[in-house]
């Protein structure tokens, strides 16, 4: 069987998904990407990339959400 996570691609995608942990953001996945053997580059890339890819989402269905919520409590 092959490997995702171990090559290039996979430690990118690893990366990248860390950053969008609220918790976890850039404070684990720049120190995950640089162990994993990533140069700092892609690793920052990776980070970032993964980082921002919520907001729109967010802002989005931010009015939606609060407005459920809203209509649940009453």
């Amino acid at each position: 069987m092959i490997s995702f996570w171990g090559t290039t691609i996979g430690n990118f995608a690893m990366t990248f998904l860390i950053a969008m942990i609220p918790v976890l953001e850039l404070r684990a996945a720049i120190p995950a990407g640089v162990i994993a053997g990533l140069n700092i580059q892609t690793v920052l890339a990776a980070a970032i990339m993964g980082n921002l890819l919520p907001i729109p989402f967010i802002i989005v269905f931010i009015k939606p959400a609060t407005t459920l919520l809203i209509a649940v409590e009453d």
